[in-house]
């Protein structure tokens, strides 16, 4: 063998070593979901799995005339969360608008830093910033996703309803209204709205107010302990949250107008403090 043939191997040995490796290629791969993209849909060709980069093969379908960019923060990103930064694109420039053909197709090419070829199922995400395009759950048709059943879900977090979770007590509303004259305001009680959450029931409690103008309710309620029952005095536009097993003092001042042309009228206030 002469010197000529052996510096031709070895040309040919260091070529070979120095191509890329292509250990894996989807074809046609299928998204379980493409976000934020309004006026059309972004799609994914093909996908080629080199030991130097990832290459993703897009046609992004957009109505045609309107404008659309991609930045260069792209990047993929695996189900732990790692990201692959994107390195180069081609068929459209980065960070800049680009208005969609007439066709409505405009069909481009991303390398990313390569994906481990353990990979089944990644994201595309076109940068952090709000309504950025999404192409979520890349993956190939013949790779079968494992979804988490109801009874794996519990198992996985085991979880006992309290034993305080629901009881029945009571609630109490009581107050004074502060200059209360009965002869001349004309009423002789207020009410309160009941809302019980989980049974989506509505209930109006009549508060009877005495001679000197204070007034006190005792109702039952059946409630989740830490989620209280809305009690609000129906001249008032403010709501009061109460868990059962409590009581609300209100505390209050007439306030009497006298319209042009009218007879005195007095009401209570449009406001209380609670």
């Amino acid at each position: 063998m002469n010197k000529k043939t052996i510096i031709t191997i070895l040309l040919a040995l260091v070529g070979m070593a120095g191509q890329a490796k292509t250990f894996k290629t989807i074809k046609n791969p299928v998204a379980m979901a493409c976000v934020n993209v309004a006026n059309g849909e972004l799609k994914a060709r093909e996908v080629i799995f080199r030991d130097t980069a990832t290459t993703v093969y897009f046609t992004m379908e957009y109505s045609k005339g309107q404008s659309f960019q991609f930045v260069s923060s792209s990047y993929l990103m695996d189900e732990d969360g790692n990201r692959y930064p994107l390195r180069s694109a081609e068929g459209l420039k980065l960070n800049t608008w680009v208005q969609s053909p007439e066709s409505g197709i405009t069909e481009f090419t991303m390398h990313f830093a390569p994906l481990p070829k353990k990979i089944q199922i990644f994201d595309f995400i076109e940068g952090d910033g709000s309504g950025a395009f999404k192409l979520l759950g890349i993956h190939d048709k013949k790779y079968k996703i494992k979804f988490p059943m109801m009874q794996e879900l519990a198992d996985a977090n085991p979880w006992a309803v309290p034993e305080d979770w629901f009881k029945t007590d009571t609630i109490t509303v009581k107050g004074r209204i502060e200059g209360y004259d009965t002869e001349k305001f004309g009423f002789t009680s207020m009410e309160c709205f009941f809302q019980n959450v989980f049974e989506k029931d509505n209930a109006t409690q009549v508060l009877d107010i005495a001679p000197d103008g204070t007034f006190y309710k005792k109702f039952q309620a059946g409630k989740y302990h830490s989620s209280p029952a809305p009690v609000r005095p129906s001249t008032s536009p403010c709501a009061k949250m109460l868990e059962t097993g409590t009581s609300v003092s209100i505390t209050t001042a007439a306030a009497a107008t006298l319209p042009a042309g009218s007879a005195h009228v007095t009401r209570l206030p449009t406001s209380f403090s609670l």
